[in-house]
């Protein structure tokens, strides 16, 4: 609606309360009109991505925030592990496929042995008679 119907001479103050630093500069909300507003987003092309399900806009920041969170409880080569590994990487625009994140394979690697599981001091240990 601002796009279409806000004249770029329009000398309308904007009432927000914070300060913006734009390309370092401090501007104080009086200084910034609405025409200023309709001629930035003439001028450049903005759109919103919103979440379907709480109808938030999610920052990068947040994404990349969330997915350090749970990253060290998934298990390096699993899919959850690929999974976000691959949306931390698209989040900073770097392209990964799944055959990237495979982990290699050591070559002559030892099968593993079978072991007895060791037994804990309150489970009871079968009785050998003699």
């Amino acid at each position: 609606m601002i796009k279409k119907f806000v004249k770029k001479n329009d000398k309308t103050p904007l009432n927000i309360t914070s300060s913006i630093n734009a390309e370092g500069v401090d501007i104080r909300p009086d200084d910034i009109t609405l025409g200023m507003l309709a001629d930035e987003l003439r001028s450049r092309h903005y759109f919103v991505k919103v979440n379907a399900r709480s109808g938030a806009i999610p920052s990068n920041l947040m994404k990349l925030t969330q997915i350090d969170q749970i990253l060290p409880a998934a298990q390096p080569g699993s899919l959850a592990w690929k999974s976000l590994i691959r949306d931390k990487a698209a989040i900073n625009d770097i392209e990964i496929t799944g055959d990237d994140l495979l982990l290699p394979m050591a070559p002559n690697a030892p099968e593993a042995q079978a072991t007895t599981p060791a037994t804990s001091q309150t489970e009871k240990l079968p009785l050998i008679p003699r």
